[in-house]
């Protein structure tokens, strides 16, 4: 058996949490810009964490989680997500803002790709904020529940052996255990093997 294969649901799972962990650090750094609006910087860090950690916890609640009232935390998590793709598109159309006045011709080429060279500047930097900012929550919570997804099937997998006297009995063994007791000697090898 190759490295590989002994440490595939390691690596699957590593390659599954990394892009969220990524995304979420550079989420919170662009909704502590959006905070600041209305917080002290520090206020506005905590906020941010606090929303980050929120969101992917309400995700994988939801997911995971059977007794608690789906309703509440469908509510959190559309609030918290909403706020988190609000800062994010805030940041960004901040940065288009700034990198224009720097550079007039910053966004020229994106406006020559998708033909809108005769766009008020204010549209163009709307339309790419929302692109660049919005897409990040989302793309950081689809992978939080891919990897969610994923490990409720390796503890299902794990939650179909049979355990008996510290003994694993996999589906396998059951069914094999079960032909043999179908047989008709079959009590008598079970019980002399015991």
């Amino acid at each position: 058996m190759t490295w590989f294969q002994r440490n595939k649901s390691k690596i699957i799972i590593c390659s599954l949490a990394f892009p969220p962990l990524l995304v979420s650090v550079i989420s919170t750094i662009h909704v502590v810009t959006f905070f600041q609006l209305t917080n002290y910087f520090w206020l506005a860090f905590v906020l941010a964490i606090a929303f980050e950690v929120g969101t992917l916890s309400s995700l994988a609640a939801l997911t995971i989680v059977k007794h608690i009232s789906e309703y509440s935390l469908w509510a959190i998590f559309i609030l918290l997500t909403g706020m988190q793709i609000m800062g994010n598109i805030y940041f960004s159309y901040n940065y288009v803002s700034e990198m224009v006045k720097v550079n007039p011709d910053f966004i020229r080429n994106w406006n020559e790709l998708f033909d809108m060279t005769n766009e008020k500047i204010e549209y163009t930097k709307r339309l790419l904020s929302i692109i660049s900012g919005g897409v990040l929550p989302i793309v950081s919570l689809a992978f939080t529940h891919l990897l969610v997804g994923y490990v409720n099937k390796i503890d299902e997998i794990k939650d179909t052996k049979l355990f008996n006297n510290d003994i694993i009995i996999t589906p396998e063994d059951k069914k094999e255990i079960d032909k043999i007791l179908a047989e008709p000697d079959g009590e008598k090898y079970i019980e002399y093997t015991k």
